[in-house]
Parts: C-alpha cells; sequence; structure tokens
C-alpha cells in the first residue's frame, strides 16, 4: 500500500475472510417416525383411489397393465395415418380429399395440385419483372409539372 504522507510503500498482509458454513433452516421441524408413517399412508391410498378412477373411466388396468374388456386389442402397427409419408403438402390434401369423397378421382386437383408444384431445392418462387420499367424524368419536364 503506499503511504501518499511519506511516499513508502508499506506491506500490507490480507488475512481471508473465515468462511462460514451454509446454514439449511427448517422452519417446522423435522417429521417424526409417526408423521412419515402418515404421510407414507396418504400417498398409498391416494395411489389407489387414483387406479380404481382410471379402472372405471378407461376399462384398463395400470398397475397390473391388463385390459379388462375385450375391446382392446395389441397390435404392433400404427394406425397408416401416422406411418405415410408424404412428398409435398398437395399429394398430402389429394389423399385427403379423396378419403372423404369415397375414393373417386378428381382429375382437376391433380391438374391443380401439379400447376402449382415447385421442387423442393427451391424456397422461394422465382422472381419475375412484376413492375413495368419506368423512365426517369428529365429536370426540365419536372420543373414544367411544378409549374
Amino acid at each position: 500500500m503506499l503511504d501518499g504522507a511519506t511516499g513508502t510503500i508499506k506491506m500490507v498482509e490480507i488475512k481471508p475472510k473465515p468462511v462460514k458454513p451454509k446454514c439449511v433452516r427448517n422452519l417446522f421441524g423435522s417429521p417424526s417416525e409417526k408423521e412419515k408413517e402418515q404421510i407414507k399412508q396418504l400417498y398409498s391410498d391416494c395411489l389407489k383411489e387414483d387406479a380404481i378412477i382410471a379402472k372405471e373411466k378407461y376399462e384398463y388396468d395400470i398397475v397390473s397393465d391388463v385390459p379388462l374388456s375385450d375391446r382392446w386389442e395389441i397390435t404392433t402397427t400404427a394406425p397408416e395415418f401416422y406411418s405415410r409419408v408424404y412428398g409435398s403438402k398437395s399429394e398430402r390434401l389429394i389423399s385427403l380429399k379423396r378419403k372423404h369423397e369415397g375414393e373417386h378421382e378428381n382429375e382437376e386437383t391433380e391438374a391443380e395440385a401439379s400447376e402449382t408444384h415447385r421442387p423442393r431445392n427451391l424456397r422461394q418462387p422465382p422472381l419475375t419483372n412484376y413492375l413495368k420499367k419506368r423512365k426517369r424524368s428529365s429536370p426540365s419536364n419536372t420543373k414544367q409539372l411544378r409549374l
């Protein structure tokens, strides 16, 4: 440390602050063994109650993982809706329309879809010249227009 009055440098020993252990406070005290048993009993009662409600609602035993009625059947494949892969949005719409129309082919929708279909590598439609080119007016023309 620099002493301003005398202009000398003094060595100051820096002492680290004592590290205080973190304090964990338990405001309501720790639960007794009796209270722990009551909490476990309450929790198990709630689980049993939820299992009974689910069994009545879904006709399925959640605890043993077994269906209660014969309406349930085990399948290894997902429905076609989840497993079908579509090439484009238009193909998906066409197939959905066919399903709703009872498998009737509609050639107009296929023609419209093919007109609007773009390759996947094109992110945007190609830019075209939508506006006509306008000629710049000369300064003499602007002066005449202002008068």
